[in-house]
């Protein structure tokens, strides 16, 4: 993949094009829009998109710019995509997400209804837009130990 130029610094008053990946049957466009980076996707969002959107989610972590989704495009989507789409935002972070479509929006309702994945932040109606959540990683995936449940006590003395 060729080396995408950063985003301008100052506000631009055109949206432009900084850089798209495509994979078979989906593809993500970043735009400046002169307040910061929209991640554009269309297509089909499942496993086959995972490698590009992750690409996608280091530029934007090397840019330093959260992640605002336009979703109106998507056609399809299962939970690998929609997993992949939640890693454009940091552990722990938001994703906002513009005119999700409505597969995008099934999907996380039949979801929601069963499991309560993914936390969702209604901002006006859903098909105009929504915050996703993503979780942070656990503790221990984090490389935090818990040193309270790894001390030794020491023994009581006698009296």
């Amino acid at each position: 993949m060729s080396q995408p130029p950063p985003p301008p610094q100052d506000p631009c008053p055109a949206p432009h094009l900084l850089h798209s990946v495509r994979s078979e049957g989906s593809s993500a466009a970043l735009r400046w829009t002169g307040s910061g980076v929209v991640v554009e996707l269309s297509g089909d969002l499942d496993l086959t998109c995972r490698d590009q959107l992750a690409h996608v989610a280091h530029l934007l972590a090397r840019w330093s710019h959260r992640a605002v989704v336009d979703a109106s495009r998507v056609t399809f989507v299962d939970v690998s995509g929609l997993r992949a789409v939640l890693d454009l935002a940091p552990p722990g972070g938001s994703l906002l997400v513009l005119e999700p479509s409505r597969p995008l929006l099934r999907l996380i309702d039949l979801l929601r209804q069963s499991t309560g994945w993914p936390p969702v932040l209604a901002v006006g109606p859903p098909e105009r837009a929504l915050v996703l959540r993503r979780p942070a990683p656990e503790p221990a995936a984090r490389g935090v130990v818990d040193l309270a449940a790894h001390a030794e006590l020491p023994t009581p003395r006698s009296r």
